[in-house]
């Protein structure tokens, strides 16, 4: 399992501490990357563009933005699949 934790300051959910979140992966293309972490009050330039980053579901409204919620929490879907347009 990889481990994971949510680049929003002050959270300190992680897939060790919280292992029933949900945790988003910030997507890898540079602009939209840019866009998710300065939402997240990080500076783009302190997280390297290598890095799984991720944001975990207290920064979403996980059921409305995921397109795959109940198959994911059923088991039947093992990555997140968000809305087109969901809000960080």
């Amino acid at each position: 399992m990889v481990y994971k934790w949510c680049v929003v300051p002050q959270c300190t959910n992680t897939s060790i501490k919280t292992p029933d979140k949900m945790f988003v992966s910030i997507p890898k293309n540079t602009k939209i990357r840019k866009k998710w972490l300065m939402l997240a009050r990080r500076n783009p330039k302190d997280i390297a563009a290598s890095t799984n980053a991720f944001m975990c579901e207290n920064h979403f409204n996980i059921e409305q933005d995921m397109a795959n919620y109940r198959q994911y929490t059923m088991g039947f879907r093992q990555t997140i699949l968000l809305v087109k347009g969901a809000k960080v």
